[in-house]
């Protein structure tokens, strides 16, 4: 095997690598995620360069039978990748299919012969259209780095929902929405559907992970019922996962909720020492859950300022 095979065979090697086994929760950003994601281009346009240098013979074929060539191989190839993923704890997308497409096709662009014999104005246009499909399959990246930039701007408060975007942070099986029905802070807040099923409620999925700093979490949660609502808190760490999501891995505390405005404060010490045959690793905070465990029937909460702090003086 010469050098430049050998290369070609680390660089692929480590490519499937990361595709198939490393582990994508390094990443613990949204920002780092789509970044992972967009891997698919650079994969695909490496794998259409290896069909340029193994199969030379695809150079004399005329250019719109090397694009649909290798348009169909991008699609089968990653849809067996994604299939081959859906086994090994990764999620199918359909997105990431057409990352593939569109890095093999870039490989056509950049290692074609008849591509090279196009005039400039030619490549050029190639060139803006490619850069247009581009950005647009890195939308997602630029939104979650203006909305990481907006959560660790407003740190230490993690929500008050004043921002539309601020709602691609949580995440639900149940309606929710940003609304201005009722609000504490400012003029909005969270509306979060709670319907008769096991747990039912919202999770806080993207925000700055170092809490280490405060004393508690505050919550401001409103309920329109006239009954008590008990609402579950439940915080966790970067190694829960690891642990499984063992229950005793993690802070769980109820909290009842009386007719409308309730403010609940948890302890971070508490946080801390919450899973039992551990400590909480305060630094690398990855979820917090608000929930209720089995309603009789369908109910609403608001909630509107989520913030850490240390203990006020009156505490």
């Amino acid at each position: 095997m010469n050098r430049k095979s050998y290369l070609i065979f680390v660089g692929l090697s480590g490519l499937v690598y990361l595709l198939f086994f490393a582990e994508s929760g390094l990443f613990s950003t949204r920002s780092w995620r789509h970044v992972w994601n967009l891997g698919h281009i650079p994969l695909f346009f490496f794998i259409g360069y290896l069909v340029y240098y193994f199969f030379p013979a695809i150079h004399r074929r005329n250019l719109m039978v090397q694009f649909l060539f290798l348009t169909i191989m991008a699609i089968v190839l990653g849809s067996g990748i994604e299939l081959i993923q859906s086994y090994v704890g990764r999620q199918a997308s359909v997105l990431d299919v057409v990352r593939d497409v569109f890095g093999a096709m870039a490989s056509v662009l950049v290692f074609s012969p008849q591509i090279r014999r196009f005039r400039f104005h030619q490549k050029m246009l190639l060139v803006f259209v490619s850069v247009l499909l581009l950005l647009f399959l890195s939308r997602n990246l630029f939104t979650s780095l203006w909305d990481e930039y907006h959560a660790y701007r407003d740190f230490p408060v993690l929500a008050d929902f004043e921002r539309a975007a601020e709602i691609v942070r949580w995440s639900s099986s149940e309606k929710m929405i940003i609304s201005d029905e009722v609000s504490m802070l400012g003029t909005k807040s969270l509306k979060v559907n709670i319907t008769p099923r096991t747990y039912s409620g919202v999770e806080l999925k993207y925000f700055p992970s170092d809490w280490s700093g405060y004393e508690q979490l505050v919550l401001n949660v409103f309920s329109p019922e006239e009954e008590p609502l008990f609402l579950v808190v439940s915080i966790f760490d970067n190694k829960h996962h690891a642990n499984r999501f063992a229950f005793t891995d993690r802070y769980n505390k109820r909290f009842q909720l009386k007719q409308g405005w309730n403010e609940l404060t948890v302890s971070l010490t508490d946080v801390k020492h919450a899973p039992r045959k551990r400590e909480m690793d305060t630094t690398r905070i990855s979820g917090l859950r608000l929930f209720v465990v089995r309603p009789r029937n369908n109910q609403l909460i608001y909630l509107d300022g989520l913030w850490l702090e240390n203990r006020r003086v009156s505490d």
